[in-house]
């Protein structure tokens, strides 16, 4: 590199650098290579393009002698996101799985990267475990040190299973994220980006239509459905990126994994939104607030960089992706605008779903029991099997209609159900309650009203919101609405302050 430096002519000298390359300190090479950066330029490679990742899955095909499915081609490369390691990854676990492979079983490609991690220690003995360990602790750790504690014998069976690399006299693990996740336990954030052709209720449809154990033809479906054939190809396509659904040619089956048919597809849905790009960047910038759909399709923009779409497609894919965000417990529709609120669950109950993705909440939260009734109905759910004549016979009329609003609650033909998911990762019925009026626009500007004068009346609190809001409220439903929303938002305000919830306010039944 000197000489070449030196020459000053058309000359250029180029070599790669692995990111998780290392040199020890006292190496004369760690301080030439910080003094020579003057002389070079360097360029950090971007992920893979699509037709990178197909040209490496060919380069596959070739070194296997085998041709992989089209559908497991799909499944790879939307499912690697690009990143070379990934990749590789997916490659070497259906390489695996190729040869475990029976004729009764589809091919099945392992997407989740947590279980990637755990299929390469899996097999390994106690022994070889603690020196994988022992070697993540120390690298880039000494090739004598490692092998006076845990033998010849298993340091040469880690390196003929690929899982450390020996470079001189110095020992690593095969990949620094592998590294990672040997010392913390923790999985690299691998955001799902994946955008279905298909729309929600398309593809519970279908999936309702497979079989737990046996394969159906996708035209049985297609019949069984009301559908087109080619769509149910696209829409089983969808279900196997989401983890769904099993593919054999154009035969399905519901994957292996989901017992409960019903809530383990709506779970497997929420686990894999929750990884999805566009709800981590939704959830960054905008968590408790309220966004509209343009908002969230200029979200999806900065997610999927290499997306050249139109402005309608883009529209599309972002309404696609909201109604499962909503389904999934991720969204709630307030007027036109949404608010990135997480409920603490999908919707179990798929009766519920049509009419709580089109439902829209108004716009300002009407407050209209106190929230120790809310929570008093609460806890009387969760201890008893109640319809919601039973409720408002007991005067729990407007606590319903807040708990439905909070989706704290879903209704089955007549009878009104908990939904102990949402409650119980929010803390227990107070703290659930509490958590979701914190989140309520009209709470918050109360508390900022509160804030700035905490001896407001409710008339004058109900003026403001009303002017807000532009509800055209009269003297009587300013002073109602201002006295209702002043002791939830008082209620609220008591439990930021302290650090605490406090106990619910308001006249119990």
């Amino acid at each position: 590199m000197l000489e070449v430096a030196a020459y000053k002519a058309n000359l250029a000298l180029g070599f790669a650098w692995k990111t998780d390359s290392t040199t020890q300190h006292d190496h004369p090479a760690y301080h030439m290579w910080h003094d020579l950066s003057d002389h070079r330029r360097v360029y950090k490679l971007d992920v893979f393009l699509n037709g990178e990742i197909s040209k490496a899955i060919t380069t596959f095909e070739k070194e296997i002698d085998q041709k992989i499915p089209v559908e497991i081609r799909h499944q790879i490369s939307n499912s690697s996101q690009g990143f070379p390691w990934l990749l590789k990854k997916l490659c070497i676990n259906l390489y695996d799985n190729m040869k475990k492979e029976t004729d009764g079983e589809a091919l099945v490609v392992e997407l989740d990267v947590s279980r990637l991690f755990e299929n390469d220690i899996e097999n390994l003995t106690p022994q070889e475990y603690s020196c994988l360990k022992l070697v993540a602790q120390k690298a880039p750790a000494d090739w004598g040190e490692i092998i006076e504690i845990s033998g010849v014998g298993i340091v040469n069976s880690l390196v003929h299973k690929r899982l450390i690399i020996k470079s001189g006299s110095r020992l690593n693990i095969y990949w620094d994220i592998f590294k990672d996740y040997l010392l913390t336990g923790a999985i690299p954030v691998i955001p799902f980006n994946y955008i279905p052709t298909s729309d929600f209720f398309s593809m519970y449809k279908v999936a309702a239509k497979l079989n737990e154990t046996n394969f159906t033809e996708s035209i049985d479906i297609a019949n069984e459905s009301g559908l087109n054939e080619r769509t149910v190809w696209n829409i089983g396509a969808d279900l196997v990126m989401f983890g769904i659904a099993e593919r054999k040619n154009v035969k399905f089956k519901l994957h292996r994994d989901l017992e409960d048919k019903e809530y383990s597809m709506m779970e497997r849905f929420r686990e894999k939104l929750g990884k999805h790009s566009l709800k981590i960047a939704i959830y960054k910038s905008s968590a408790g607030k309220v966004i509209s759909s343009s908002d969230i399709t200029k979200a999806l923009k900065t997610c999927i960089k290499n997306g050249q779409y139109s402005e309608k497609t883009w529209q599309i894919y972002s309404n696609r992706l909201i109604k499962l965000l909503m389904v999934t417990g991720f969204l709630s529709k307030l007027g036109n605008k949404f608010l990135v609120q997480d409920s603490g669950a999908s919707v179990a109950d798929a009766a519920e779903l049509g009419r709580r993705s089109s439902r829209q909440r108004g716009v300002v939260f009407s407050a209209m029991a106190s929230p120790a009734s809310v929570c008093e109905a609460l806890e009387l759910l969760k201890a008893n099997v109640l319809t919601i004549n039973d409720l408002i016979g007991k005067g729990y009329r407007n606590s319903i209609f807040i708990l439905d609003r909070f989706d704290l609650i879903t209704k089955e033909n007549n009878e009104v159900k908990p939904n102990l998911g949402s409650i119980n990762k929010l803390g227990g019925s107070s703290a659930a309650v509490w958590s979701l009026a914190k989140n309520e626009p009209a709470i918050a500007k109360c508390i900022e009203k509160l804030s700035q004068n905490p001896n407001i009346t409710g008339l004058e609190l109900g003026d403001f919101l009303s002017s807000e809001y532009q509800m055209s409220w009269t003297d009587a439903s300013k002073s109602r609405n201002g006295n209702s929303l002043k002791q939830w938002s008082s209620w609220v305000k008591d439990g930021i302050d302290s650090s605490q919830i406090p106990e619910p306010p308001g006249r119990a039944k």
